[in-house]
């Protein structure tokens, strides 16, 4: 089939793969996935199906309502098999528990193709691996995610020039990670290591607003920092 986009509603998974094996010019997939076991080996054969002499022409990747965590393995072999020949350009995971590698397997593979990441409803990614992002996807354009932010998060940010210089939307959720922080502690405690040093809090602050003030394009800003 000519098929160059797909939206499927599989419970099982099994027919949106059989689906893809007979679209090879699909540059779009959306996948809607129940809680079933199934939901492993779809992923699990999509990526086999891309490194087995079917060069992957997707663009862009949906995948909705995946309860429970993402197949580590599966979902990261996928993101190395789409890598060639051009690459994801938009990634959208919705209501998912999306683990680290992921992201990082992300930035390897697909630095100089991603232009959009959208994590809606996921769990927090670490500021690490944000920051990751933002220092070697030279071409991302639009970022929605969600951060932990019970670590210095922006020191993170900051440690590194941002490549993605035409950056234009941005939407970033800070929320508490796993050691949630005492009620009397300020926000701005969370962006250093040494809660005392109010010149080093005040640097990162800096800088960090000069990065964003070094994205010329910018359109939207939306920075939500809940604790």
């Amino acid at each position: 089939m000519g098929l160059s986009s797909l939206a499927i509603d599989d419970k099982y998974g099994l027919r949106a793969v059989e689906l893809v094996k007979h679209c090879p010019n699909l540059r779009y997939l959306r996948a809607t996935l129940g809680n079933h076991f199934n939901r492993d080996n779809m992923l699990h054969q999509l990526a086999q199906h891309y490194t087995s002499g079917h060069p992957s022409r997707l663009e862009h990747l949906e995948i909705l309502k995946m309860q429970g965590p993402l197949p580590v393995v599966a979902m990261d072999d996928l993101l190395k098999a789409c890598a060639w020949p051009s690459g994801l350009k938009t990634l959208r995971l919705y209501r998912l528990h999306v683990p680290g590698s992921t992201i990082r397997a992300l930035s390897t593979y697909h630095a100089k193709s991603l232009e959009s990441l959208l994590l809606i409803d996921c769990n927090a990614i670490s500021s690490s691996d944000l920051s990751c992002l933002v220092t070697k996807c030279s071409q991302l354009k639009c970022i929605e995610v969600c951060v932990k932010v019970n670590e210095p998060w922006l020191q993170d940010l900051v440690r590194s020039p941002w490549v993605c210089a035409d950056l234009r939307n941005i939407r970033m959720d800070a929320i508490p990670g796993d050691t949630p922080l005492p009620e009397s502690e300020e926000v701005v405690s969370t962006m250093s290591s040494n809660d005392d040093n109010e010149e080093r809090i005040a640097l990162v602050q800096r800088r960090f607003w000069s990065q964003i003030g070094a994205l010329k394009n910018l359109k939207t800003l939306q920075l939500k920092i809940g604790l």
